[in-house]
């Protein structure tokens, strides 16, 4: 959530107009020598606000609010609705301005959500985009604690603590979260999407302001969704999550046609019981007396690039950083170890963006994308066995795909209403295998609200 200004509109009425005119001829009357008048009377220094305060003295803080409703009529349990509220309080510690520790910081963040309807939403909806809906069994939660320390004339930057891969690497090329993930890091590689944070430690080195590369690490942890991010003696550590990224980035003003393009590598060290077959080669849901065969990592790889191709202007205003443009996105990840836990076999996406398209609404985007899913063959198998355990046949294929179109509207500072539909097109039981109705093919409506929560509460920056 980047708050973002909206151009400042003044309209003077005419009784405004008429008091500022009586006000200022009765100065006039009364004269620069009259008692108790001042000619050219200077206002008053505004006070700085808590938040101007604390950033003098190094702490920054921070409040975001989000708001997000979901309601279907396709999957396994149509007709189905979900609406959360998150709030999330940020404060980043300058420990150079606090202690006199060069280039180093503290970061924490807290969420809590008051409000989480239908927790079990995702197994309702069935198939792979139920992994992703928001899942809230505890309301309050650690989303980062960690510190910072960078080096090399801020060219290299290591951070310790607790945080999740969704907060540094392969940033969702768009504006709606629930629509723009990665399965493979999220089922695949055993990671809970954001805000759950893992103890972790991670490494990046800027080449220049527009070329980097990093690496990081994180201890996986399966209950994590049910913990508070501050029971660090209970936690029960089950494999390391490790990831390795490149890319180079190039943004308005710096760049006529700016462009991003990211590459990673995955490994997850979490032992990984096949999800249909045995050590014996029969099916583990129909042989429960037989172990399932285990695989003891799982890799993948993933790409994701943004291009701009168009811009209203033509290049005529180059350091113009919202020009009215059109950006192609895409990309494309592949498990590379078969037989994971997981059971996605390969993701993509295409897509394209409009900016600044809207007469008199310069800072608002409109986007359309299609995106394709693929369940590997060892977790078709386990689909079509748990049809035959509940009665109801599966005969959905490996692939679904969802057409998207989506918007992002900036209503006021800080403020962004960001609206999405969705089609989804041969759906899966993948969330929910014994499920005895057939999955549906429909529609996903989505809309969420974001919004700072520094100008309600006086930490105006």
């Amino acid at each position: 959530m980047n708050p973002s200004n909206n151009n400042n509109r003044f309209f003077v009425q005419r009784g405004t107009v008429l008091a500022c005119c009586a006000l200022w001829a009765g100065c006039a009357l009364a004269g620069p020598d009259q008692p108790g008048t001042v000619a050219n009377p200077v206002a008053p220094a505004r006070a700085p606000s808590l938040g101007e305060q604390l950033d003098a003295q190094g702490i920054a803080v921070h409040g975001f609010g989000s708001w997000y409703s979901l309601y279907n009529t396709y999957g396994v349990g149509r007709r189905q609705d979900q609406n959360n509220l998150f709030l999330m309080l940020a404060a980043d510690f300058d420990l150079e301005k606090l202690l006199g520790v060069k280039g180093a910081s503290v970061h924490l963040k807290q969420s809590y959500a008051p409000v989480a309807s239908n927790v079990d939403y995702g197994p309702a909806l069935g198939d792979i985009y139920g992994a992703v809906a928001p899942f809230v069994p505890k309301k309050a939660r650690l989303v980062q604690l960690s510190y910072e320390q960078r080096l090399l004339e801020d060219a290299l930057k290591l951070e310790l603590g607790r945080s999740n891969p969704a907060t540094s690497f392969m940033q969702p090329a768009c504006a709606f979260v629930f629509t723009c993930f990665n399965p493979l890091t999220l089922m695949n590689g055993s990671v809970f999407a954001y805000p759950f944070a893992y103890w972790s430690a991670t490494a990046r080195y800027n080449f220049d302001d527009n070329r980097f590369a990093q690496v990081g690490g994180w201890l996986l942890n399966g209950q994590i969704p049910f913990e508070s991010g501050w029971n660090w003696r209970e936690e029960r550590h089950d494999g390391r999550f490790f990831l390795a990224q490149v890319g180079t980035q190039t943004r308005f003003g710096e760049a006529l046609y700016p462009s991003r393009f990211e590459l990673a590598l995955y490994r997850s060290t979490k032992k990984q019981p096949n999800p249909s077959r045995t050590v014996a080669g029969t099916s583990t849901l129909l042989d429960r007396g037989s172990a399932p065969k285990v695989q003891e990592h799982a890799d993948g790889i993933l790409f994701n690039w943004q291009k701009t191709v168009y811009r209203a202007d033509g290049g005529s205003r180059p350091f113009d950083t919202n020009p009215r443009s059109l950006t192609l996105e895409g990309g494309l990840s592949s498990s590379l170890t078969p037989g994971v836990t997981g059971g996605v076999d390969a993701f993509g996406f295409i897509g394209v963006n409009a900016l600044n398209v809207i007469p008199g609404r310069p800072l608002d985007s409109l986007g359309a994308r299609l995106s394709w899913f693929r369940v590997s063959k060892d977790y078709q198998a386990r689909l079509k066995d748990a049809g035959r355990l509940s009665g109801s046949a599966y005969e959905q294929p490996r692939d679904s795909f969802v057409a998207e179109l989506n918007g992002r509207f900036v209503l006021g500072s800080g403020v962004t209403l960001d609206p999405f539909i969705n089609y989804v097109l041969q759906p899966s039981r993948y969330q929910n295998p014994f499920a005895e109705q057939r999955p549906a093919s429909g529609w996903l409506f989505g809309l969420g609200l974001n919004f700072a929560l520094d100008p309600l509460l006086g930490w105006r920056h």
